[in-house]
């Protein structure tokens, strides 16, 4: 893809093309995985409950998935909390 005004660079008889949107794109992927789905307090307290397997990897409490297990630990807090 050349920008107008600028004549097309070439490396090895090859045209050299720019990914404009690749910056932004790496920058999205990088802020989006820092979420964390637990707080401090909440990890301490899981632990002594004895879900820290569970922790680790939240799948393996349920089968439908990651964020299933996820919301089943938050319900699991919940309810530790009522009594």
């Amino acid at each position: 893809m050349a920008i107008r005004g600028k004549e097309e660079e070439k490396k090895n008889g090859m045209k050299i093309t720019d990914n404009m949107d690749g910056e932004s794109n790496a920058e999205k992927k990088l802020f989006a995985s820092t979420i964390k789905e637990f707080s401090d307090a909440e990890i301490i307290e899981l632990k002594n409950l004895g879900y820290s397997k569970a922790l680790k990897d939240p799948s393996t409490i349920s089968s439908k998935g990651r964020s299933m297990g996820i919301k089943i630990l938050k319900d699991i807090l919940k309810v530790n909390k009522q009594r």
